[in-house]
């Protein structure tokens, strides 16, 4: 049975490596994919699969890889991923199996490191330790459109805020702990992740008791994003959604560093 060795933030702006071994089979593909979808919610530059240490049970179980990232890449992640395939027989059946038309393939640690030099990472502003309180809301929202002026698409800036202020409003409600904002952009889409230490996910109840004087509910994430989750995260969760950006402003600024945002204090 495969398991999950490790998974590791190798940056600030992390290429995030999951490290697998054991033998691969039908199985796995359960862990594979939690593994991945709990990396990709946090929208890192590149995410590694390093598969140096893996067995392949058959020629077959390969179908576990492409089913497992599939399915943590539904919806628009934007995320590159990069395999590591060392042993010639697994790299060659990727290969083979056209597994290089949907992530890239690298025989070794150096050329993955070279592949992910690629990638410039997303442009990011991240709120970190906000307090479970109604004026962090206002803060969060205020980022957000901050966020999308800067980068030049202040057109999708509402959207993206009255959806942050959803999500917010669900980790000040419901979650009640301390969280926090990452606010990325890679283009053509905003992606919004809001860290909390609840692991209850967030529960869509329907368009009569989703609605209340403090807002309109996961109704008005799932009208608007393009795409929206939850995974879990440690003792906690991420819950996760991205708008698309259409019309540009003008050009993103180029940006390796995230910008961190000093958190809420108690009032």
């Amino acid at each position: 049975m495969l398991g999950v060795l490790a998974v590791t933030t190798l940056a600030d702006f992390p290429v995030v490596t999951v490290r697998i071994r054991g033998v691969l089979d039908f199985e796995a593909a359960p862990e594979v994919r939690k593994a991945l979808r709990k990396q990709l919610a946090d929208q890192p530059a590149v995410l590694v699969l390093d598969l140096a240490d893996v067995v392949l049970a058959r020629p077959a179980a390969l179908s576990v890889l492409r089913s497992a990232i599939r399915a943590a890449t539904d919806g628009p992640a934007g995320v590159p991923i990069v395999i590591i395939a060392p042993d010639p027989r697994i790299h060659d059946a990727l290969r083979r199996s056209g597994f290089d038309r949907q992530v890239y393939v690298a025989g070794s640690a150096a050329e993955a490191a070279e592949l992910a030099a690629r990638h410039p990472a997303p442009l990011r502003h991240v709120l970190r330790g906000l307090l479970p309180q109604p004026g962090t809301l206002r803060e969060a929202r205020q980022a957000v459109g901050a966020a999308c002026g800067s980068w030049g698409v202040s057109g999708v800036s509402l959207e993206a805020e009255l959806v942050a202020g959803e999500l917010v409003t669900n980790a000040i409600e419901h979650a009640r702990t301390v969280f926090d904002v990452t606010i990325a952009y890679r283009v053509p889409y905003i992606h919004l992740a809001i860290r909390d230490g609840c692991p209850r996910p967030p529960r869509q109840t329907g368009p009569d008791t989703s609605v209340s004087a403090r807002g309109r509910g996961l109704l008005v994430v799932d009208n608007i994003a393009a795409a929206w989750g939850s995974v879990p995260s440690g003792s906690g969760k991420v819950v996760w959604a991205t708008i698309r950006a259409t019309g540009q402003d003008r050009e993103p600024p180029a940006a390796r560093e995230a910008v961190v945002i000093r958190p809420a204090r108690w009032a």
